[in-house]
């Protein structure tokens, strides 16, 4: 046994320690309350840390000679945690707006919080290229190489006011959103960013979709359960299988592999795996009620948690962002190199917060608590 395997343990413990099972014929009515949905993402956070530690470990696009097996599982399951980050900002972001003068001070509100983080790191990035003698070419914004998700949840944030803001016809608002979400896959696809990208904001509007109509959904939900769930967990699982193995599936089966023909069947196999997920994990929550000091915990610093991960990802890895760039600190062993970044970007997020939280209070204009 690998003791990297002790972190598929620790991983699955985090949520089921102190899960409480709902009766039969009683459902979990906080589902899709802050507190629950906050925990689950405090979860998600660590499955994309561990993520991006695959990545870093086992991916096989990396140098056969620097592969140290152990987090198979994570190399590509980060989309599906991302996911979920995205359906509950669009639920939330729609929720939180229903009250009259909820768009006064959206983007002090919204927005600039978000920009804390993300412009630390993004500095912190910058500085560490700049010691390596990195060349600063391409992208600006891409010099921090895990920063996409703030962007594009950014630019659906601005989306989402525009539509919901300004617009008063739910329909034309709601019309508005779509063509956005198309549009945006479309423009990452054609700029060739990466699937990561856009294969799971949609969920945004998904997950608007769901605050709009919780009610009639649950209530659907509820009387096929079985159902839905063996249904959204099949087509997660061949989706997952698909959009990420493909290449194993041909080989499996004897089809012809084509790397370029097939990136349309593999890109929208992650795109419906992602979305059966979240309705997955949605099902499976109504039954299991979520929650432990550890989620609460990790769940009120999601954001400063996965913008600063990524720093210690990189600084332990064996290159340094780019192949050819020495590392800062290699740590070999695959069970220490997770545990240092867990350990490392769990503890800065912490303080992190911490020094920030009476900042964004005051920008949000809200009572510190």
């Amino acid at each position: 046994m690998q003791l990297a395997n002790i972190f598929y343990v620790l991983f699955a413990l985090l949520i089921l320690w102190g899960i409480k099972p709902q009766k039969l014929g009683q459902w979990n009515d906080e589902v899709m309350s802050l507190d629950h949905t906050k925990a689950f993402l405090g979860f998600c956070s660590i499955g994309i840390i561990l993520h991006h530690c695959a990545e870093k470990t086992c991916a096989p696009w990396m140098p056969p000679l620097m592969i140290r097996p152990g987090l198979e599982a994570f190399v590509w399951a980060g989309y599906l945690f991302v996911a979920s980050f995205f359906f509950c900002s669009g639920y939330g972001m729609y929720k939180s707006t229903r009250k009259e003068g909820a768009f006064r001070k959206y983007f002090r509100r919204r927005i600039v919080p978000m920009l804390f983080p993300t412009v630390f790191t993004w500095i912190i990035f910058v500085v560490l290229r700049y010691i390596r003698k990195m060349p600063f070419e391409g992208d600006p914004l891409q010099w921090h190489p895990h920063i996409w998700f703030v962007p594009v949840l950014m630019i659906l944030y601005i989306a989402f006011f525009v539509a919901f803001g300004l617009i008063k016809n739910e329909k034309v608002s709601f019309a508005v959103m779509t063509l956005v979400t198309l549009a945006l896959a479309a423009l990452f696809l054609h700029k060739e960013l990466g699937t990561w990208w856009c294969n799971t904001h949609h969920l945004f509007l998904v997950g608007i979709i769901m605050a709009k109509y919780e009610k009639q959904i649950l209530k659907v939900l509820k009387k096929g359960y079985v159902i839905f769930l063996i249904l959204t967990a099949g087509v997660t699982v061949v989706g997952f299988a698909v959009g990420n193995y493909w290449y194993e599936v041909c080989e499996k089966f004897g089809f012809v592999y084509d790397y370029d023909k097939s990136w349309a069947l593999r890109y929208f196999a992650q795109v419906i795996s992602a979305f059966t997920f979240a309705w997955f994990v949605l099902l499976l929550g109504m039954k299991l009620r979520i929650g432990n000091p550890a989620l609460r915990f990790l769940g009120k610093m999601t954001l400063d948690t996965y913008m600063l991960q990524a720093v210690f990802v990189f600084v332990f890895a064996y290159a340094f962002i780019d192949d050819k760039v020495k590392a800062f600190h290699y740590i070999k062993n695959v069970s220490l190199y997770t545990a240092v970044v867990l350990a490392a970007s769990i503890a800065a997020a912490y303080l992190f917060h911490i020094a920030t939280k009476p900042i964004v209070a005051r920008i949000k204009g809200v009572d510190r608590k």
